[in-house]
């Protein structure tokens, strides 16, 4: 993940949660970012459990602005908002990983 387009992107606070639904159970696990190259790059491994279907909600601040994305594991793309993601779009993307 990288905080682009930030002047400053070491304020940028940046947010991610592991979402998934684990046979008919929504779930949602806080994520661990590891810095990666200071101050815009990080990594997240694998910290959700394998059984249930999952995509990784992430939500960044920059002097009040707000952006998001959604990244399901092993797509390259990542599906990304001019606003926080909220939990209709996290359901959505569930739906569509099952």
């Amino acid at each position: 993940m990288r905080a682009d387009g930030c002047h400053n992107p070491a304020d940028a606070n940046i947010t991610a949660t592991a979402e998934g639904l684990v046979n008919g159970v929504r779930r949602s696990i806080p994520l661990k970012l590891e810095p990666v190259s200071q101050p815009v790059t990080f990594a997240v491994t694998r910290q959700w459990p394998s059984e249930g279907v999952w995509v990784l909600k992430v939500n960044g601040v920059y002097r009040g602005l707000e952006r998001g994305a959604i990244v399901r594991p092993g797509k390259q793309s990542p599906e990304l908002f001019h606003r926080k993601v909220t939990t209709d779009d996290v359901d959505s993307a569930l739906a569509h990983q099952m």
